[in-house]
């Protein structure tokens, strides 16, 4: 298989079901999230009645993430998906964001892992009602990579102290290729 039929593979919808593999095909669903630097830091394990969604911690990129703040960002994202493939599937979830119409400064009232996850879990619901609207999302984080300058950033946006989570650039523009995904079986467990 090619490059470019493994990503139609990989991006293909599937119908939900109640089938006993539900679980599998909502966590495919959950890989499809955005991530930052695209690490897909994420672990899935599938419990009768639940699937934990935890950090794969050697996706880690030290460099430009040195507290893991866009790691578990991307964990909230892979959440969102997974949310909302449940619904689809019978179940619920929720989220809410506070965004301008061309940037989106994504932000938590703490700086901890709840709210990281928080945050990509909102943008996780920004990206996809951006493609339902046919507009383009792109990371642009430099401002919140780099620790020392987050607080002057969040006074010149007007956050305050809270924690500018995730900066994202929205508009129209060309379709990106899309990129592979890590396959089920390295990031679900039973």
């Amino acid at each position: 298989m090619n490059y470019t039929e493994m990503v139609s593979e990989t991006w293909r919808h599937r119908e939900l079901g109640s089938s006993p593999h539900v679980y599998r095909e909502l966590v495919r669903y959950a890989t499809l999230a955005a991530s930052s630097h695209n690490i897909q830091p994420w672990i899935f394990k599938l419990e009768p009645k639940q699937i934990e969604v935890l950090p794969d911690l050697s996706r880690r990129c030290p460099a430009v993430d040195p507290d893991d703040h866009h790691l578990y960002a991307s964990l909230g994202c892979a959440t969102e998906n997974l949310l909302l493939a449940a619904r689809a599937a019978g179940l619920k979830g929720d989220c809410h964001i506070q965004s301008s119409s061309a940037i989106a400064v994504i932000h938590s009232e703490a700086d901890d892992i709840p709210h990281w996850i928080e945050a990509g879990r909102c943008y996780q619901r920004l990206a996809l009602q951006a493609a339902a609207l046919d507009l383009r999302t792109a990371f642009i984080n430099q401002p919140v990579e780099v620790a020392a300058l987050r607080p002057e950033f969040a006074r010149t946006i007007g956050i305050g102290g809270w924690r500018p989570d995730l900066v994202v650039r929205i508009g129209h523009g060309p379709q990106m290729p899309r990129s592979l995904r890590r396959p089920i079986e390295e990031v679900a467990s039973e």
